[in-house]
């Protein structure tokens, strides 16, 4: 079972799809099983947070199937996340144990730490994005 993990250490992110790149120097070793996992509270000063939560499942998808081939996925949930990791959970394209990923993005709602909302709030005006005084 092997993974990568993204943890976020400002912000916590209520997902609505995610999309997931191949590396680019091969066709082969593409992943077909998977698991998207979210965890709350890893931010947190023990860094232990609550149990992995089950995002997203794939068996046998084969989206990903060329070298820096792109898909994206859409997720419901209404929960808060500052962790989420990539668990393979069976044989890429090329029967392998190996996983071969490239990149991840993370699209959602956005919910900002209370330091970062803080330091935002305490930036010169000019230094802030219209969407971030939304948040």
């Amino acid at each position: 079972n092997a993974f990568f993990q993204v943890t976020l250490k400002t912000c916590q992110i209520r997902p609505t799809s995610y999309a997931l790149r191949h590396y680019v120097s091969w066709d082969k070793e593409a992943l077909r099983n998977w698991r998207l996992e979210g965890k709350k509270g890893s931010s947190s000063p023990s860094g232990k947070g609550e149990e992995w939560m089950v995002l997203s499942e794939h068996t046998n998808d084969e989206a990903l199937n060329a070298k820096g081939s792109e898909a994206i996925w859409p997720l419901e949930t209404k929960e808060f996340f500052d962790s989420f990791r990539v668990v393979q959970v069976g044989m890429n394209s090329n029967m392998h144990y190996f996983l071969a990923c490239s990149g991840i993005e993370l699209y959602g709602q956005v919910k900002l730490s209370k330091a970062a909302a803080e330091m935002m709030a305490a930036a010169p005006s000019g230094n802030r994005s219209p969407e971030t005084e939304q948040q």
